[in-house]
């Protein structure tokens, strides 16, 4: 069996700062501070982890009751605020690719994402593929993203009966968090400049590969064909 996870900002979707725009509004709604994540970096990262350096930031205790309370409050904003955002969309390539893999026998198609999975859910249910994950690793099970890569295997290992190879284990991200989170547990990882980063930026990582967009002719359902380098 093969397994593709997907990370999903910069990658599938872009929220057009929605989600950044939730998150900000909700931590001034339970601390009082606005613009808190002023100079915090949010890409390839976790929402908790962009939580926790969001209030050591602003000198605050990142206890796990705080950020609960802010990341509860940032769901009950978040459908608002992708419902206000200009231009929201699925990036070029994503439903192509999501309807190769869907055809390929033997592969198993899940998430890996730094979203806390209810954030997860309100994203990718907006833009309408939301069920085409049929499992998922989440920001809400470890706030270090390159710890993800075992509860999706795992996951994939309950609901099919088999446990994925490490070298059958794809990750299809956009920044260099997700390369390492790939590289920590030997899988192998698509590198996509769909993102934040530059496709030069990214190959100086040392993807298995890497492409400007999902929407490049080389199929990605093609490329998990590939033996191991």
């Amino acid at each position: 069996m093969r397994l593709v996870l997907f990370d999903i900002d910069g990658t599938l979707v872009s929220t057009d700062g929605a989600g950044r725009l939730a998150v900000t509004r909700a931590f001034q709604d339970v601390t009082g501070i606005p613009d808190g994540f002023a100079g915090v970096r949010m890409a390839g990262k976790t929402d908790p982890q962009i939580v926790r350096e969001g209030l050591e930031a602003n000198a605050l205790p990142g206890t796990d009751g705080l950020r609960s309370r802010i990341l509860d409050r940032y769901l009950s904003l978040l459908p608002e605020t992708l419902a206000r955002a200009e231009r929201p969309r699925l990036l070029p390539g994503v439903e192509r690719v999501l309807d190769d893999l869907a055809r390929r026998p033997g592969v198993a198609i899940g998430l890996l994402t730094g979203n806390i999975e209810d954030g997860a859910r309100v994203k990718l249910s907006f833009f309408g593929i939301w069920e085409r994950f049929a499992l998922g690793a989440y920001g809400s099970d470890d706030e270090e993203r390159k710890n993800l890569v075992p509860f999706a295997v795992e996951r994939a290992a309950r609901r099919h009966g088999r446990r994925p190879s490490a070298s059958d284990v794809w990750l299809v991200g956009d920044t260099p968090n997700d390369i390492a989170a790939a590289r920590a547990h030997g899988a192998r990882v698509l590198a996509v400049a769909s993102g934040p980063h530059t496709l030069e930026e990214l190959k100086s990582h040392a993807p298995d590969a890497a492409v400007r967009s999902l929407d490049e002719p080389e199929g990605l359902a093609r490329l998990i064909d590939s033996p191991p380098s």
